[in-house]
Parts: C-alpha cells; sequence; structure tokens
C-alpha cells in the first residue's frame, strides 16, 4: 500500500480503537451522566458500553474460573440456555459442557481471551473493543485493495479506506461491541476467494462464516453464483464448505452433543424480531409493544409466529433473486453479488439486529467501479439512521410508538430502495426487445 494508504488504515485504526471505544460501562455512565458537560454529555450518552459486553465479561469469567455476576445474562430475557453456574475457583470450565453460550465455537476465543488481559468489565470491553476494531480494519484493508485492483486504481486503496473510517463513525459504537466484525472479516475472505476462483476456500470460508453466524453462508453461495462455475466447481465449494463447518460446529458437537439441540431450538424459538422486515411491518399494523426474550425485542402470538415462520419462505426467495442475478451478471460482479446477499439476508430473516449492519462495513469496500461511491454514501445513509435510533429512541421502537414506527418503516423503504439498486447494478435490464430480436 502508499503512504497514504497506510495513513488511512492509521485513522480507521483510531475511529475503532480509540474514539468508538472510549464508553464505560452503563452503570457508571447512569452515575456520572449529570455530572459531565455539555460538550462532553452527548458523547459519553453515544459511546456508552453495550449490556452484551457485560456479558460476553460474565461468560468469559465463568469460563475462567473468575468471579462473575450472574445477572448479567439477565439482558437476554427468557431463553432456553441453561442459567451458568460454575464456580470461581480459578479453574478452565468447559464452554457448552459447563458455561452456556449461545454463540457457535468460532467466536468462542473473541470472547474469552480479552479476559486474560483485564480483570475488569470496563478494561475487558476497551481490549474487546479494540480487538474488533482490529479485525475490521484488516477486513477493510483488504476489501480496499481489492476493490481498487479490480477497477485497476491501486492508488485509490487511499480513498475507499477513509471512507470506511466514515461509515465507521456513521455506525457508531455498536460496530466494536459485539461480534459482528469477525463476520464481517470472513465475507471479505468469502469475497477474495470468489474474485480468485478458488472454489476449495471459497467454500471454506463460506463453511466458517456459517459456523460463526449461520445465515451468511448464502452469501458464499451467491458469490460461487457470480463466478458460473460448472459441476467440478461446485463439488470443489461443496468440499471447502463441509470443512469449514465441520471444523466450525464439531467442537461444541465434542464438548457437549446436547449443545447443538439447544442451540437450534434457541433460534428456532425465537420470535418475530421487532426490526426485521415482517416484524416492522407487523408492528405497524397492529402497534403490538414488543417483549424481551432471546436478547432482542420480538413479538409473539398467533400472527406474529406464523410471520416468523413465514420469513423462512421470504429469505429463500431473496437469495433465489439474488442467485439468478448473480448468475446473469458480468465476471466483474463478484463484490456486489455479496453485497446482495447480505441484503437479501437482512431483509428476509426472521431477526435483524442493528449489529448485522456491520457484515456489510468492508463489503462495499471491495466493489470496483465508480459506483462504490454511491452504494458507501446509500448504506452510510441507513448507518446513520440506525445509530440514530438505536442511541436516541430505541424504546420508542420496541414499544411501537409513532416516532419508533416511522423510523422504522423509513429504514426498511431506504433498505429496499438499496436492494432493489444493487440488483439492477448485478443484473441490468435486457436489451429492446427489437435489438434482442436482431441479435
Amino acid at each position: 500500500m502508499t503512504r497514504r494508504a497506510w495513513g488511512a488504515l492509521v485513522l480507521v485504526l483510531v475511529v475503532g480503537a480509540v474514539w468508538l471505544n472510549q464508553g464505560v460501562g452503563l452503570a457508571r455512565w447512569k452515575a456520572e451522566r449529570g455530572t459531565a458537560s455539555a460538550i462532553a454529555a452527548p458523547f459519553q450518552f453515544l459511546y456508552r458500553r453495550a449490556p452484551d459486553e457485560e456479558m460476553y465479561f460474565a461468560t468469559a469469567s465463568a469460563t475462567l474460573g473468575e468471579p462473575y455476576d450472574p445477572k448479567a445474562f439477565e439482558i437476554r430475557g427468557p431463553t432456553p440456555l441453561p442459567v451458568a453456574d460454575v464456580p470461581a475457583d480459578g479453574r478452565f470450565h468447559v464452554p457448552y459442557a459447563e458455561v452456556p453460550f449461545e454463540y457457535p465455537p468460532p467466536n468462542v476465543p473473541f470472547v474469552v481471551a480479552p479476559r486474560l488481559f483485564a480483570g475488569t468489565f470496563e478494561g475487558y470491553a476497551r481490549v474487546f473493543g479494540a480487538v474488533m476494531a482490529g479485525l475490521l480494519a484488516a477486513a477493510a484493508a483488504l476489501a480496499a485493495r481489492l476493490g481498487a485492483v479490480r477497477a485497476g486504481t491501486r492508488d485509490e486503496t487511499a480513498s475507499r479506506l477513509f471512507v470506511f473510517a466514515g461509515l465507521l463513525l456513521a455506525h457508531g459504537a455498536i460496530a466494536i461491541q459485539r461480534l459482528d466484525a469477525l463476520v464481517a472479516l470472513l465475507l471479505v475472505l468469502v469475497v477474495r476467494a470468489g474474485v480468485r476462483r478458488d472454489d476449495g476456500a471459497l467454500g471454506f470460508w463460506s463453511g466458517l462464516v456459517g459456523a460463526t453466524k449461520v445465515v451468511p453462508f448464502v452469501v458464499g453461495v451467491a458469490v460461487l453464483a457470480a463466478t458460473r462455475p460448472d459441476r467440478a466447481r461446485v463439488a470443489r465449494f461443496a468440499a471447502g464448505s463441509a470443512l469449514g463447518l465441520g471444523l466450525g460446529f464439531l467442537p461444541m458437537l465434542a464438548l457437549s452433543p446436547s449443545s447443538v439441540a439447544t442451540f437450534l431450538r434457541y433460534h428456532g424459538a425465537r420470535g418475530l424480531n421487532v426490526e426485521s422486515t415482517l416484524g416492522v411491518l407487523y408492528g405497524a399494523a397492529t402497534r403490538e409493544r414488543a417483549v424481551l426474550d432471546f436478547g432482542s425485542f420480538n413479538f409473539h402470538g398467533g400472527v406474529a409466529d406464523a410471520l416468523a415462520k413465514l420469513t423462512t419462505v421470504l429469505l429463500v426467495v431473496l437469495v433465489a433473486v439474488v442467485l439468478r442475478a448473480a448468475h446473469r451478471a458480468s465476471s466483474n460482479a463478484v463484490a456486489l453479488a455479496a453485497v446482495a446477499a447480505t441484503l437479501a439476508v437482512w431483509l428476509g430473516g426472521k431477526v435483524f439486529s442493528p449489529q448485522y449492519l456491520t457484515w456489510m462495513l468492508p463489503l462495499v469496500l471491495a466493489v470496483p467501479g465508480a459506483g462504490w461511491r454511491r452504494l458507501a454514501l446509500a448504506f452510510g445513509g441507513v448507518l446513520v439512521l440506525t445509530q440514530l435510533y438505536y442511541r436516541g429512541w430505541f424504546d420508542h421502537v420496541y414499544l411501537q410508538k409513532p416516532l419508533g414506527v416511522a423510523t422504522m418503516l423509513a429504514r426498511l423503504a431506504l433498505l429496499g430502495v438499496l436492494f432493489h439498486r444493487v440488483l439492477r447494478a448485478l443484473d441490468p435490464a435486457p436489451p429492446p426487445r427489437e435489438e434482442a430480436a436482431a441479435q
């Protein structure tokens, strides 16, 4: 990379590991919020630590046999997961077998390792945030160079990284306060393997991202479709996928066979998320308040449960549309296929949490050509709106107050327009009928 590109990458690290990582724990923020200056108060509010990080800290502490607060697990609300009940004896306690984890095995090291370097929650949160920022910086560097080289403009790498720093600011602290930075990096590796036509690696990274967050596996399938594979290449992709999924899930099966069934039951029993497509429409029509369980705000009841099941059909339809467009696209559309598939997962899923937006932060940089700027700008609008409601009036969303309903409908419309435009870019309109007949 050029000196300017290295400077841009340093800026990305400063934004992620320092600026977004400055917040204090929720309890301390509540205790000190009346004493902050008029200038500092908004930033303290915007970047306060997430309750999820407190759950990670408690999970890591229990795993390492250190003291932990069982109440930290209550932020999930009711779930099928057993309650953590291990002694603070300084001994290692086996994940899944002794300490419940709601995330698949690839996430476990990123939850536990920061606890080795910090004995307090705020110290742990800063180490965790710095690690997530590092993953995002690595993903951005790979994606920016990939997009610039594919476009034939290596010197554009720096510009793409500067835009990434802006996207990080637009997304906010949630970018480094969840485990989704790992998904973002793996998706960039999926795109990179697709660009190189390395079907085994494409399958492996797709399988590993599937073993990390499950549904993003379809992004790898869309990338494969964009390369127009033959049967032999599909077979290599399948073999790589089996290896990635196996390495991801087998530790869970080996440590506690019953944990796989618990994991499936956990995600199968989740209700219709208030921020999902059908959840937004259901909430706007009924104004029913969502309840906290399974770590998010969800709807339950006859109609809501039916809609939750219907999301599977919606997801399949949207992914099928993406696969068709990806297969018809030019050979330079691998990154765009990944973007379209990610949008399909968001729009078609039963759950759509704000941290899922982290997945696409580096993907937009991998899109070659001038269109990546327009894509980044449009996506930045989605990020800004999400950060505003998530930090500003999220209670209006799950309580279905007018401001919350209007905000969610506006964001859904933005995502719908973005999905449509990406599909049009991926699969341009066919030539006029007269020209087609002449060909």
